[in-house]
């Protein structure tokens, strides 16, 4: 008789996922207990490394020991990656739009192509085509329609919508629907038609649901308060391994001083991946942790542990003892592109270049002056102002982005009446230096139920 042990009691009990359906629990034990004949023919091998085939033969050992049954409990972490809704139960209900829907007005055509409701999202996708370049605004100085378009019941119930494909819940009794478009968005008055209402209807998804499987793995109970790489999700594609991940408990400060991710197999040896940029889903569900990242990788040669390394800056506190200043010439009248500046200076003991300035008004009046200093490997944040200016409606950087072609981090001033001209002293202050690089490293070796997968997709 197999029994949970305690520990693994606890694990279990800290996930409310659903039990699997009996009737994949049957066909999937089948596939465990079943030896699979050797196909007739000659058909592409995908090899692994012996350090593969070695985890293999003892998740299979582990499966004749503890049996299929604890083996199946494990499933419970397989969930399963809708386009739209991203992470769901297998046997989640999803209503579907029942069919396209479209309405052509002067020239212009509206289509609502696709659409998923659940009990928690409401995603609907349209397009537009036909609108006359001139419906749109002449310059970045006007704009056009900015009323949302929603979505309203027969007997007037409204749904907003959250952005331009998500909407309020829409309940479960509620099949049929009218998209509301009062304008087009961000068309001129008169230049368009106006006041759309398309037709909907819904109706339940057929099951199967077409999904990619993706493993959830537990979250770890020892050291819950300890700054670590978590290993969050996982699934194969074609014949790629794809791994998500992000850093737990790390303050939010630390936001923009995540470095970069490097990947080693169990020999040191540097292990290839790209930045998956199409895993939207797992983009949402990850983008509000700190230094979450999505990457692709060829499990061919792998040997296990696959080694994971990420890293981020511990910095200072501002230096407020610390301050510099230089002279800019500004012009009488502002241009419309950047001012390239190119000025060197010292503050903390490092040399730091101001790149360029950017000028805009601002909308609470006077003038915002945003200084960019290049990317510099100690400093990375400074406060800059002059006489008269004031920091309120300010903006700082705490990080780098690229910016004519080099990587920059930004601080700026707020001038609320009249504007700078000819030369300007800027003061600088406040520098924050960084004190170490802190590198975390976490170990994976895919999970028993995850390599039968790999295995799976290579035959």
């Amino acid at each position: 008789m197999n029994t949970l042990s305690d520990l693994e009691k606890e694990i279990q009990q800290s996930y409310a996922l659903q039990e699997p359906r009996p009737e994949f629990l049957n066909n999937l034990a089948g596939k465990i207990c079943t030896v699979k004949e050797p196909a007739v023919g000659t058909k592409p091998v995908f090899r692994l490394s012996w350090a593969v085939y070695g985890l293999l033969a003892i998740a299979l050992i582990t499966v004749l020991a503890i049996g299929p049954t604890k083996v199946l409990a494990q499933i419970q972490n397989w969930l399963g990656l809708h386009p739209d809704l991203g992470l769901i139960q297998p046997d989640t209900q999803l209503r579907v739009l029942k069919e396209p829907s479209s309405q052509t007005l002067d020239g212009v055509t509206v289509e609502v192509y696709d659409g998923t409701l659940s009990a928690d999202k409401s995603y609907i996708y349209l397009s537009i085509t036909g609108v006359p370049a001139s419906a749109y605004p002449p310059n970045e100085n006007s704009s056009g329609c900015l009323t949302p378009h929603y979505l309203e019941t027969k007997d007037g119930q409204i749904y907003q919508a959250y952005g331009d494909s998500e909407y309020e819940v829409i309940p479960s009794d509620v099949n049929e629907l009218e998209l509301v478009i009062p304008c087009i968005h961000n068309t001129m008055p008169g230049t368009a038609p106006e006041h759309w209402r398309i037709p909907l209807e819904f109706v339940q998804a057929e099951e199967p649901l077409e999904l990619t499987p993706v493993y959830v793995f537990p979250t770890e109970t020892p050291n819950a308060n300890k700054t670590s790489i978590v290993i969050s999700h996982s699934l194969v594609e074609d014949d790629n391994l794809i791994l998500a991940g992000y850093i737990r408990n790390l303050d939010e400060k630390y936001r923009n001083l995540v470095g970069g991710l490097e990947v080693f197999d169990a020999n040191g040896k540097p292990v290839p991946f790209i930045h998956d940029q199409t895993q939207l889903s797992l983009a949402n569900t990850l983008s509000n942790r700190l230094g979450f990242w999505i990457i692709r990788l060829k499990p061919e040669g792998l040997t296990f542990p696959l080694e994971i390394r990420e890293s981020y800056l511990e910095v200072s506190l501002p230096l407020e003892d610390e301050k510099a200043s230089l002279s800019v010439n500004l012009p009488d009248e502002y241009p419309r592109n950047d001012l390239i500046i190119e000025q060197t200076f010292e503050i903390a003991g490092e040399t730091v270049k101001l790149y360029f300035l950017r000028i805009m008004p601002s909308q609470f009046g006077g003038y915002e002056y945003a200084f960019y200093f290049k990317d510099h490997p100690i400093i990375k944040r400074l406060e800059v102002s002059s006489k008269g200016a004031s920091r309120s409606n300010s903006r700082n950087s705490f990080g780098s982005e690229e910016m004519h072609g080099e990587l920059v981090f930004m601080s700026g001033f707020w001038m609320e009446e009249g504007s700078l001209h000819g030369d300007v002293k800027i003061d600088i202050s406040s520098p924050v230096k960084v004190l170490e690089t802190v590198t975390l490293v976490h170990f994976f070796t895919p999970p028993a139920d995850l390599l039968i997968e790999l295995i799976d997709m290579m035959q």
